[in-house]
């Protein structure tokens, strides 16, 4: 939230279930504002963006982690040149730091637990969710392709969804190829954004389609790590859409889109006999 009581930046906020719950957190180094980005119910997690000692320049952001009951905040770091942290679940946390660029990133409650994942071969990644086994988010990779233009081959950067087991070593490439997607369509990109129990959700990129709302599918892999395309299933008039969130059962959430950007709230709901 932001407003005249927070000086019109941005501050890291809770509530529990109505207005008058909201709460600010604390940011626990000197700040020029923060976000919190997700809970599971016993920790809440976010950044602040940093200043410098006499508060005149803005330094790196910082990851924090909050505890839900007490609203105690721990810094967790700026990695060195810059943390966000995105999503959490059984004591960890994810995100990313900034090395080159942004290198997905898992601590466990203090700076000192950090621990990069960069796949290798990738020149980037994010991670977005945790259940405090699996982490999954995505990593691009700069790829050589062939272009018949006057400047013959140069790289492409892809970006592919990816699951973790707390370790670089452990990356997982998810981009669902083969896919059931609709007549004509390839999905060039792939992102996780989120997973409970056996399932995963996010979406993947139809790049014939970049720029527009029909550029997204939404995904929910299974345990297997088989994809299935929800944009199959969206209503008429719908030509896009993302998976943000699924639960306990397979029951996926997330936003649909019409071809001039409207979007409206979605549910999928898992059919086992299909």
């Amino acid at each position: 939230g932001a407003g005249a009581t927070t000086g019109s930046r941005l501050a890291p906020m809770l509530w529990h279930g109505s207005a008058a719950s909201a709460t600010t957190l604390a940011i626990p180094f000197v700040n020029a504002g923060g976000q919190a980005t997700a809970t599971d119910g016993s920790q809440i997690v976010g950044y602040g963006t940093a200043l410098n000692r006499d508060g005149t320049a803005f330094g790196p952001s910082r990851g924090i982690v909050w505890d839900a009951a007490t609203g105690a905040a721990t810094d967790l770091g700026d990695g060195g040149n810059g943390a966000q942290v995105y999503g959490v679940g059984g004591g960890q946390q994810v995100g990313y730091v900034i090395k080159s660029l942004a290198t997905a990133a898992l601590w466990k409650s203090s700076s000192k637990s950090l621990v990069t994942m960069q796949p290798n071969g990738a020149v980037m990644s994010v991670a977005n969710a945790t259940d405090g086994q699996r982490q999954v988010g995505y990593a691009g990779y700069d790829i050589r392709v062939r272009v018949e233009a006057a400047k013959g081959n140069k790289d492409a950067r892809f970006y592919y969804a990816t699951v973790w087991t707390g370790t670089a070593a452990s990356a997982i490439n998810i981009h669902p190829y083969p896919v059931n997607s609709l007549p004509g369509v390839t999905l060039s990109h792939s992102y996780a954004l989120n997973l409970n129990g056996q399932w995963i959700v996010g979406y993947g990129g139809d790049q014939s389609k970049f720029g527009t709302p029909a550029y997204s599918h939404a995904l929910v892999w299974d345990a297997n790590y088989q994809a299935v395309d929800l944009n199959a299933f969206l209503p008429e008039g719908f030509v896009g859409a993302q998976a943000l969130s699924v639960d306990a059962n397979g029951d996926v959430s997330g936003f649909m889109s019409k071809a001039d950007g409207t979007r409206h709230a979605v549910v999928w709901i898992l059919n086992p006999a299909q």
